[in-house]
């Protein structure tokens, strides 16, 4: 069923279609919230739910609707927000572990796990030395897989001036990349 139909439906209070539309989106919602958290997985898992709770309160109330990104952008909205909200509240005084990794994946050879893990170390440099919007669009557009107009909603951008950041956003990172460590 296309996205649309399932919105409208879920407006009208269906709650199979609203558990697809979850479905659909969790995995890449959460991702968003996850590397923005400092990679806590629990706080990445509570922001995320509450993002659905509001899109939900949001789709039965009327709240919701279609500007041409797409529902995913819109979750990608509320959960900066969401996020925003976290860390304006009372200070913080976590200090979240950003290294802890999922070691339940299969690795071929100890060397193939120490060069795969240089790389990904290099590419988060030269990420991290990119201007906030740039590493942000790349972020969305190449880690999270989000379209264009979901990217743009997200950032809060026309689609064009997306497709300029992402642009010279690559460029960037490519100038950073081939420098080396700083």
């Amino acid at each position: 069923m296309r996205e649309p139909d399932l919105v409208a439906r879920a407006q009208q209070g269906d709650p199979d279609a609203f558990a697809e539309l979850y479905r659909q989106h969790h995995r890449a919602i959460f991702g968003f919230v996850y590397k923005r958290v400092g990679r806590n997985r629990a706080l990445a898992e509570d922001i995320t739910g509450e993002v659905f709770l509001r899109a939900l309160s949001w789709l039965r109330t009327g709240t919701f609707s279609w500007r041409g990104a797409g529902f995913g952008g819109w979750l990608c909205v509320i959960a900066r927000n969401k996020i925003a909200d976290y860390f304006k509240s009372a200070q913080r005084r976590e200090f979240p572990v950003y290294d802890m990794r999922d070691h339940d994946a299969a690795v071929d050879s100890p060397e193939e796990a120490v060069l795969d893990h240089m790389e990904h170390d290099l590419v988060r440099q030269a990420l991290a030395r990119l201007l906030p919007p740039q590493r942000q669009v790349l972020e969305l557009r190449y880690l999270q897989d989000h379209s264009v107009a979901e990217a743009a909603l997200a950032i809060e951008r026309n689609t064009g001036a997306l497709k300029t950041l992402q642009y010279r956003a690559v460029q960037s990172l490519r100038a950073v990349y081939e420098e080396g460590p700083a």
